[in-house]
């Protein structure tokens, strides 16, 4: 079946023609625009979604990092023994030690000996006072 072009002749024919391509034309392209609004919206809810994620993963990967660290340095700390508080998931809170162990227990023994020579001392002199 041939289309003839007489029917675009007359006014009438051009008429009808460009209303029901206007008719045919309008929904589509409302339907584009709306669509694409609706992409563009959610394109950006996903991107912003990647990047929590991206974030979130990235902090995880710093905190597990510094996890291994810690338990590292609380291993080394109780095998030097300078681990304060010894934690039963493998924790503890650390003491830099200032001082060998040994020489602390000369040190505090001695201090001690001094603390019950003064308190003697002071005996001494509160009795001799009445």
């Amino acid at each position: 079946m041939r289309l003839e072009g007489t029917f675009l002749r007359s006014r009438a024919g051009r008429r009808i023609f460009w209303t029901l391509l206007l008719a045919a034309a309008a929904p589509i392209a409302l339907f584009g625009v709306a669509m694409h609004a609706m992409l563009s919206s959610q394109f950006e809810t996903q991107a912003a979604r990647q990047q929590a994620q991206l974030t979130k993963f990235a902090g995880m990967g710093l905190l597990d990092r510094s996890l291994d660290e810690l338990e590292q340095k609380l291993a080394n700390a109780r095998e030097n023994g300078t681990c304060l508080i010894s934690m039963g998931w493998g924790g503890g809170l650390l003491a830099k030690p200032l001082y060998d162990r040994r020489e602390g227990k000369r040190a505090a023994k001695a201090e001690g000996k001094r603390a019950v020579e003064a308190q003697a001392k002071r005996g001494d002199e509160e009795g001799s006072d009445t």
